[in-house]
């Protein structure tokens, strides 16, 4: 089966995701080093629990990818959701001196990733109504 040009970057998204998800979960202590945050128990913790999240999301989008019979997408719509949500706030930490600037990157690819999913969902819901 033939997979398009569009799809193959929505499973790149996908397994980007999962890895990083995966890493920060793996490498807590380096990636709040990397971005400027301090490093403690309930900082490390939550750092984590976000991880999961990211990580998941990486999942859902690929089963999404790989499985929407319907053609409605929705976990790759919550995963552009989640995407650009994250944009957001580390935007706001980035304007409230929170963050390092090196955290302009994942702001860049989150929101890039996020809107290539939020427009390849709304792609899926077109061609399963067509």
């Amino acid at each position: 089966m033939s997979r398009s040009v569009t799809h193959r970057v929505g499973e790149g998204i996908a397994l980007l995701t999962i890895a990083a998800g995966g890493g920060q979960l793996l490498l807590t202590g380096r990636a709040l080093a990397s971005l400027g945050l301090p490093i403690d128990e309930a900082t490390l913790f939550l750092f984590r629990l976000a991880s999961v999240m990211v990580l998941l999301f990486g999942v859902v989008i690929w089963h999404d990818l790989r499985r929407a019979e319907d053609g409605l997408r929705r976990g790759v719509l919550w995963g552009g959701v989640q995407k650009i949500g994250t944009s957001l706030l580390m935007i706001a930490g980035l304007l409230g001196n929170q963050l390092d600037t090196l955290a302009w990157g994942v702001v860049a690819w989150d929101s890039v990733a996020g809107a290539f999913l939020l427009w390849l969902a709304g792609r899926g819901k077109k061609r399963s109504e067509g």
